[in-house]
């Protein structure tokens, strides 16, 4: 099974989160982004 990354258990309060997320991002083989239609409607 893939490992995948998420958020809420991922980075607690007080982290430093765009070094966690960007740590995540780097150690990924793939990113696939999931955005609905209101995000381009915004």
């Amino acid at each position: 099974m893939t490992d995948f990354m998420s958020d809420q258990p991922a980075v607690r309060w007080g982290e430093g989160w765009r070094t966690k997320i960007q740590d995540g991002l780097n150690a990924a083989m793939a990113f696939i982004p999931a955005i609905s239609m209101s995000y381009f409607y915004q």
